[in-house]
């Protein structure tokens, strides 16, 4: 994958990529914003396209981050809770399995920060909770304890 970003003066830039282009204003929309919208657009087309394949309907799909920062620089992401909150006419135990097909297999979003963001999830299907601060465990464990996740060293403490 190639991306493209060009200034186009102040904060504004426009991203090129293979499939078209956007326009980034950073002083609208900043670029952690972006950086987090496309983790929850990752795998939420993943969960809408799953529903759609399968011949089940999606009368309402949202999906929350509520994401900590660290306090200093650089501020990357400590922690992410994603919530995944849908409306179908699909069982509880199919809406979980999506939901759980996009994390642990489709959206290279989430396993692209598993190993580094403590992150957790929550699925409410037809406004039952049924599953309530899950952790997504990391891909590779290499016995580093971040504050007490049990994760991989590349975000240092």
């Amino acid at each position: 994958m190639t991306m493209e970003l060009i200034h186009q003066g102040g904060k504004q830039f426009i991203a090129n990529g293979a499939n078209g282009s956007i326009t980034i204003d950073a002083a609208i929309f900043s670029p952690v914003e972006h950086f987090a919208a496309g983790l929850l657009a990752c795998s939420g087309v993943d969960v809408a396209m799953m529903a759609e394949k399968q011949g089940h309907s999606l009368s309402s799909f949202k999906m929350v981050a509520d994401i900590e920062r660290n306090d200093d620089n650089p501020r990357f992401f400590r922690s992410a809770h994603l919530i995944y909150e849908l409306t179908t006419d699909a069982d509880e135990t199919t809406a979980k399995r999506w939901v759980l097909a996009s994390i642990e297999t489709y959206c290279s979003t989430i396993n692209t920060i598993r190993d580094c963001v403590e992150l957790t999830f929550s699925v409410i299907c037809n406004g039952h909770q049924i599953v309530h601060h899950e952790p997504i465990r990391p891909l590779r464990h290499t016995g580093a304890d971040l504050n007490g996740f049990d994760g991989a060293s590349c975000c240092p403490g």
